[in-house]
C-alpha cells in the first residue's frame, strides 16, 4: 500500500463509482459539494489549506479524503469528503495517521472526520443507510463507523412527522402565542439577480450570529454562502428562506424546501432533467424539509421559533397542498432544548448520523 496526493477533482469523484456501485439507496448529494468547498478558485479553498490524498493498492484506491483547515478555525484538520472500501482497515489506518501528521505540522490540535469543511457544506456518517437521502443530506456506507472507534463520537439525529398532524399541532400552540408574535415582522429572500447578494449578506450575518456557540461551526464569509447558496438557486423559491425582523434588525431565519431527491433516481444527482420535472412538469415532492431555524440568543425565548416555522408550514401548505411529511434536518443529540422542541411536532425519529473528532 503506498499514500498519495490526488491531483483532481475528476480523479477524485471516480472513486464514488466504486463505493457506491452496489448500493441501492445511493442518490447523489455528493458531486455538487466537492468543488464548492475543493475548487481551487472557490471562496471557500481559497480561505483554507487543503490536499486531496488517497491509500492505494495494487494502484487501486481504497480510500481517501480531503485535509481541509480553514483560515476561521486553525486548530482543527478536517478529513473531508471521505470515502473508503469495506474492510479496508489497515488502509484507512494509514490515511488517519498521515492526517494526523498533517494536522500538527500546521499547529493543529483537533482532527474531525465527518464533516465537508464546514457543517454548512455536509455532516455527519450514516448511522445505517436503509432508505435513500433527502436532498442536501449525507450519506455514507454504515461501515464507515467502524473506522473511527477510537475517536470520540458526537451524535446527530433527525426527525420526521405526518404533515397534517405537524401542521395541526403547530396552528395550536401558534394560536396560544398569536399576540406575543406581533412585535416580529416577516420578510422572504430575493433569489432573483437582482437581490441575491442582499440576501446572502443578510443570512450571513445572521447565522454567523445564531449559530457563533454551535459546536464546530466557525465564521463564514459572504462569499462562500453566496456560492453555497448559488449552486441552489434554479431550484429555490423567494419563500424558502425567511427572515424574522424586529423593526429593521433581522433576528431569525429558517430556510426550508421540498425534499427533491423525490425526483431524483438512484445514482442520480438533481440535474436538468430533474429541475425540468420539477419547475416545467410540475412534479411536486410530498415531504417538506426543515433544513435550518434558529434566531438570536437574546430572542430564544420570545417564540420565535414556532412564527418561523409555522411561516413555513403555512407556506408549503399553499405551494405543495400534497404534502405528506415534514423532516428536519440534522440535531445533535447533546442539544437536548432543540430536540425536544423539534419533537414537540415531528415525533418519528427519521435518521441517525455521526462525526468523529479526537485531539492530535
Amino acid at each position: 500500500m503506498e499514500i498519495r496526493a490526488i491531483e483532481s477533482l475528476k480523479e477524485y469523484k471516480k472513486f464514488y463509482d466504486q463505493v457506491y456501485a452496489k448500493d441501492n439507496n445511493f442518490k447523489d448529494n455528493k458531486t455538487d459539494i466537492l468543488p464548492i468547498v475543493c475548487r481551487k478558485n472557490s471562496a471557500f479553498y481559497k480561505r483554507s489549506i487543503q490536499k486531496m490524498v488517497g491509500v492505494f493498492e495494487d494502484g487501486k484506491t481504497i480510500c481517501q479524503c480531503v485535509l481541509i483547515i480553514h483560515s476561521e478555525y486553525k486548530e482543527v484538520v478536517f478529513m473531508a469528503f471521505f470515502e473508503a472500501l469495506p474492510q479496508k482497515y489497515e488502509g484507512v489506518k494509514m490515511l488517519i495517521d498521515y492526517a494526523i501528521e498533517f494536522g500538527k505540522r500546521n499547529g493543529c490540535r483537533k482532527i474531525i472526520a465527518g464533516i465537508e469543511g464546514h457543517p454548512n457544506n455536509s455532516i455527519g456518517f450514516s448511522v445505517a443507510n436503509a432508505t435513500p437521502p433527502s436532498f442536501g443530506e449525507c450519506y455514507t456506507p454504515s461501515y464507515y463507523v467502524d473506522y473511527f472507534k477510537d475517536f470520540d463520537k458526537i451524535d446527530m439525529v433527525s426527525f420526521a412527522g405526518d404533515y397534517a398532524e405537524v401542521r395541526a399541532a403547530v396552528d395550536k400552540d401558534y394560536k396560544r402565542f398569536k399576540d406575543v408574535f406581533s412585535e416580529f415582522d416577516i420578510e422572504y429572500g430575493d433569489f432573483s439577480l437582482k437581490g441575491f447578494k442582499k440576501t446572502m449578506k443578510i443570512y450571513t450575518d445572521l447565522s454567523n450570529d445564531i449559530f457563533v456557540d454551535h459546536r464546530d461551526v466557525f465564521y463564514r464569509n459572504y462569499e462562500e454562502d453566496y456560492e453555497l447558496f448559488l449552486s441552489m438557486r434554479p431550484i429555490l423559491k423567494n419563500e424558502n428562506l425567511i427572515f424574522a425582523k424586529k423593526g429593521s434588525r433581522y433576528v431569525g431565519l429558517s430556510f426550508w424546501y421540498p425534499d427533491l431527491n423525490e425526483l431524483t433516481g438512484i445514482h442520480k444527482r438533481f440535474g436538468l432533467k430533474e429541475l425540468i420535472k420539477y419547475k416545467l412538469l410540475g412534479q411536486i415532492p410530498r415531504k417538506m424539509k426543515m433544513v435550518e431555524i434558529g434566531v438570536l440568543p437574546e430572542y430564544q425565548n420570545k417564540g420565535l421559533i414556532l412564527l418561523l416555522f409555522r411561516n413555513a408550514i403555512e407556506l408549503a401548505a399553499k405551494k405543495y397542498p400534497n404534502s405528506e411529511k415534514v423532516i428536519s434536518s440534522w440535531i445533535l443529540s447533546e442539544n437536548k432544548k432543540s430536540v425536544l422542541l423539534t419533537r414537540r411536532y415531528t415525533k418519528d425519529l427519521y435518521k441517525e448520523y455521526v462525526y468523529y473528532e479526537k485531539n492530535i
